[in-house]
Parts: structure tokens; C-alpha cells; sequence
């Protein structure tokens, strides 16, 4: 079957702002990478594909250095790809990945979980992200907790730990840098910036949530989570080393079950290849889901990307 769309490429200034995030809202595989506040934060020039009624949407972060252009996920953006208002069809994918630029020599970006057709000439490798859906109730959904999880629980719980939301990006930023990002050599000044610029925008459309844990007076742990499209994401945040000891993010991510438990929403940890990390989010429960990273194009871009995080 054949598809008839009419498709632009918009720079980033064409980009009709309001119905990008109208359809983002009420799309199938929308999720909050995807809206223009979110890629404004992290990749200001980025441009798009776009139908022109706005039912697919298609955001491109591409990069042009040395005459190379080059595209590939931004920090802090799991997924991205095409995103529709309309169920995804194979054809319909093919029509968008035929009109991906012919000037950018690489590709190394992921794709929403909704997404599993790769296309022509790129490879794919197979991402995991845990999550939990919170369709049930508090009870039932406690029944997969570990034991290991019980006991931390009891431990937080026997410490009266406190947990207060908060408006507080730069605690978010700050526990993140010292307790996480600090051992990253990946992690920029610039990066940092993103982040609190990501986290002041979706306080600001109401998408996001700060939670912060104290024992006492002295605060433990500061989180931030996006709310969009039925789905609770972690996206970043630290914890001190009392905070750990005293089980602090079991605290935390057990309150925030309990408290969206019935909502129909998922709870997602934001994915991590890290062993020790997926072994903590299966503390909660054993569900994953799987999304694509498609890579094509000049080796030598990718490994001169790959010096210079080692460098800077």
C-alpha cells in the first residue's frame, strides 16, 4: 500500500511550537523527550520533518563541525524519532527515514519504544529500560518488591525519613554533579546548564516534579521526574552516602509508587546499561521494555566524538 503525505523539513524558527506539542500531547508513542521545550533545552537548533498537519512529527538533532554534519541523541533524551497522533505503519516509517537528510554523514540516535523497523543500511543495537506499571494497586504492586527491597524499606522507614516536593533545580543539579556526574568524564559545564534548563521548563508547563528526602533537617537526596503522556519518568538526580545507607531512593521511588498506584501510568526508570542500576530498579519489579539506537555512517566521526569525551 502506498502512503501519500505531504512532508517538510522545517528549520528550527518554521517549527509551529504550539501544534508540535498538541500532537506530542496526543500522540500514540508521545513521551517527553519529544516536546519543543524539552529539545529546546537540550539541542536549541534542532529542526524537524514534519506532516503538514502536524500528525507525524519528526525531530532532528544533527551537527555540522570540520564540514562533517553529523546527528546523534542529545544528552539527556532517551528517545526521540518519529512520533505520531496516528498508529505508526511500516510504510509510513519508510517515507520518513527515505527523507532523512543526504548531507549528514552519521548516525547514532535512538528511537521511541513504538519503533522497530530499522532503516536501510544502519545497524541497530537493542536498549532495555525497566519500568513499572502502576495500573494496580499499592498492595498487589508490592507483592514484586525483593526482600531486599522490604528491608530497606523498614530501614528508611525506622529512620523517619521526610519527603518534601520542592521547587529546587539547583539541588537537583548539585546532588547529580557531586554524587553521580563528577565520576561521568562524559559530563560538561554545558551539560550541567541543559539539565537545569530541561528541569526549569517542564516546572514551568508543569511536566516535572523535584522530590527531595531529609532526615531531619539535612537533606539526603534531590530528584527530579517528568510527568507527560501517563508516563513518570526519572531523569536525574543524587543521593548522599547517608542516603544510601538508610535506603533513601527505595524511599523514594516506593513513595511515589504508592502514591500513583490505580492511575493507569507507568513508572519508568529512564534506562541504564549500568549492571549495579538495573539490578536496583529490579528490586521493584522484573518488568523491561526494549527501544532501538540506529547507527550509520563515518566511523571516524564516532570515534573522534568518543576523544573528545575522554578529553573534555
Amino acid at each position: 500500500m502506498s502512503v501519500s503525505l505531504s512532508i517538510k523539513l522545517l528549520a528550527n524558527h518554521q517549527i509551529d511550537k504550539k501544534r508540535w506539542d498538541e500532537s506530542m500531547e496526543s500522540a500514540k508513542n508521545g513521551i517527553v523527550y519529544g516536546y519543543s521545550w524539552y529539545l529546546d533545552a537540550v539541542f536549541p537548533n534542532w529542526t524537524a520533518l514534519v506532516s503538514e498537519d502536524y500528525t507525524y512529527i519528526f525531530p532532528i538533532t544533527s551537527h555540522r563541525k570540520f564540514g562533517l554534519s553529523y546527528w546523534y541523541s542529545p544528552i539527556y533524551t532517551m528517545q526521540l524519532g518519529l512520533f505520531s497522533t496516528q498508529e505508526l505503519t511500516d510504510e509510513v516509517l519508510h517515507l520518513f527515514y527515505g527523507l532523512l537528510p543526504d548531507s549528514i554523514s552519521s548516525f547514532d540516535f535512538s528511537v521511541n519504544a513504538k519503533i522497530q523497523q530499522v532503516p536501510n543500511g544502519f545497524t541497530k543495537h537493542i536498549k532495555t529500560c525497566q519500568y513499572i506499571d502502576l495500573t494496580s494497586s499499592y498492595t498487589e504492586l508490592t507483592k514484586a518488591y525483593s526482600t531486599n527491597l522490604k528491608r530497606n524499606l523498614k530501614k528508611a522507614n525506622k529512620a523517619n525519613l521526610r519527603i518534601e516536593e520542592s521547587q529546587d533545580i539547583a539541588s537537583v543539579v548539585s546532588m547529580f554533579r557531586v554524587h553521580r556526574g563528577e565520576s561521568l568524564e562524559t559530563v560538561t559545564q554545558k551539560d550541567y546548564e541543559k539539565l537545569f534548563n530541561v528541569i526549569q521548563y517542564a516546572l514551568l508547563v508543569q511536566k516535572g516534579k523535584i522530590y527531595q528526602v531529609y532526615l531531619e533537617e539535612e537533606l539526603l537526596a534531590s530528584c527530579f521526574f517528568s510527568y507527560a503522556n501517563k508516563r513518570i519518568i526519572y531523569h536525574k538526580g543524587g543521593v548522599n552516602s547517608k542516603g544510601k545507607k538508610l535506603g533513601t531512593m527505595h524511599f523514594l521511588i516506593d513513595y511515589l509508587v504508592q502514591k500513583n498506584a490505580q492511575t493507569n501510568c507507568i513508572f519508568d526508570f529512564g534506562g541504564s546499561s549500568i549492571p549495579a542500576v538495573k539490578q536496583f530498579n529490579s528490586n521493584f519489579c522484573k518488568s523491561e521494555y526494549t527501544y532501538l539506537q540506529l547507527q550509520k555512517g563515518n566511523r571516524w566521526i564516532t570515534l573522534g566524538r568518543k576523544i573528545k569525551n575522554k578529553l573534555f
